[in-house]
């Protein structure tokens, strides 16, 4: 009897179906260790959101400037400061230079909107999901949206000069002049979009922000935060050094609408104004001169003041 060998075609059909199949178990195992990276991610959110409340019990609902502030009373550990899929941070530089300090929003938890971020880390599955946590105490895996910067994508943490941002709900920011950094745009859990931008420090800063659709949107500056819902309107900051410590910078933000309505908290007494279409409003605070000179501002402050647009 003669044997009958394997064929060309065989052979090669054979190869393509072990190619296939090795594939598929390195897809596998990559995503298994990007959630496993991710789920390790989201235990440091859930670890940090507890010790802010920690600390605002303590310190009379004040919030921390920076994570660092956290540890050692409220958090021991250094390595829950460290993001597993951040390879620019070493053990060495926790926590004064950590993963979260250039997505934290210090807000108060006793915020009326449970729903709004002041957690995120954007690194996850390669870009394309993020880990974020809200005033509610919830924290999740998001999907991350596209951001684009004349045309071009943009990561969150990129920080802009000049041209327009276009988002995925249609959302577009106009900048006349001055910087603008987008934190991060995300499908939030309550399936909206949702994406913030923020003014970084001593940045005199002009944009134009039409928003249309039933999504949040945020603006953050050292002086207010502006919550957009279906709305058009203008944003204008300048900073001015302190003639009596050149540490400390008058931030003056300035909010005109051009449609809807403005809700405005003045969160130092608590005064609520409506600014209605065709109005303006200008809102002063005062921050410390920012230290760090890495290109992502050390952390995205908290106003003195939030507007919320609806």
């Amino acid at each position: 009897m003669i044997k009958k060998g394997f064929s060309l075609i065989e052979i090669i059909i054979i190869l393509a179906i072990i190619a296939t199949l090795g594939m598929m178990v390195t897809g596998l195992t990559l995503r298994a260790k990007s959630l496993s990276k991710a789920m390790h991610c989201l235990n440091n959110l859930k670890q940090i959101s507890a010790a802010i409340e920690s600390y605002q019990a303590d310190w009379h609902s004040a919030t921390p400037d920076d994570l660092s502030n956290l540890w050692p009373l409220y958090i021991q550990n250094k390595q829950s400061f460290l993001c597993p899929e951040d390879k620019k941070i070493t053990e060495e530089l926790l926590p004064e230079t950590n993963s979260y300090d250039p997505y934290f929003v210090n807000r108060k938890f006793s915020n009326d909107d449970p729903q709004k971020l002041y957690l995120f880390c954007p690194r996850h599955f390669s870009g394309k999901k993020s880990t974020a946590a809200f005033l509610s105490y919830a924290s999740a895996v998001v999907e991350n949206k596209k951001v684009t910067l004349d045309g071009k994508p943009i990561a969150p943490g990129t920080i802009c000069e000049n041209g327009t941002l276009a988002f995925a709900d249609g959302t577009t920011v106009t900048i006349s002049s001055g910087k603008i950094g987008l934190l991060g745009s995300f499908l939030s859990t309550a399936e909206k979009i949702y994406s913030l931008i923020f003014i970084p420090e001593e940045s005199n800063t002009s944009i134009e922000v039409i928003h249309g659709d039933d999504s949040d949107f945020e603006v953050v500056t050292p002086a207010v935060i502006a919550g957009v819902s279906g709305t058009r309107f203008a944003v204008n900051t300048s900073w001015t050094a302190s003639t009596k410590n050149p540490n400390i910078f008058q931030s003056k933000t300035t909010v005109a609408v051009s449609e809807g309505s403005v809700l405005v908290e003045e969160r130092s007494t608590g005064n609520s104004t409506d600014l209605e279409k065709n109005a303006n409003l200008t809102v002063t605070g005062y921050t410390e001169k920012a230290t760090n000179t890495i290109t992502v501002p050390k952390k995205v402050y908290l106003p003195k003041f939030w507007f919320w647009f609806f």
